[in-house]
């Protein structure tokens, strides 16, 4: 079960629904009893306003492979 402040890696549809992609996201609210959360997007493309730089100094347990950004401005639902 994911809590809040989790990193964890997520299946995303292409908007076609022909396929997925994993993407990494960051947990802000845990599971209701339905199994829903809330999440926030995970990129490693600079240049959004109001991103929050994730530096690995910042993950207790894994990794992320360089520099990403947390996008407030995209958050998750699922």
């Amino acid at each position: 079960m994911c809590r809040p402040s989790d990193g964890v890696v997520l299946p995303f549809p292409f908007t076609d629904l022909s396929a997925r992609k994993k993407r990494p996201v960051l947990i802000l609210k845990a599971a209701n009893a339905q199994g829903d959360f809330l999440a926030v997007q995970i990129t490693s493309q600079s240049g959004y306003e109001g991103a929050l730089v994730l530096e690995q100094d910042d993950f207790s347990l894994g990794l992320l492979p360089k520099i990403s950004f947390v996008r407030p401005d995209k958050l998750v639902t699922d």
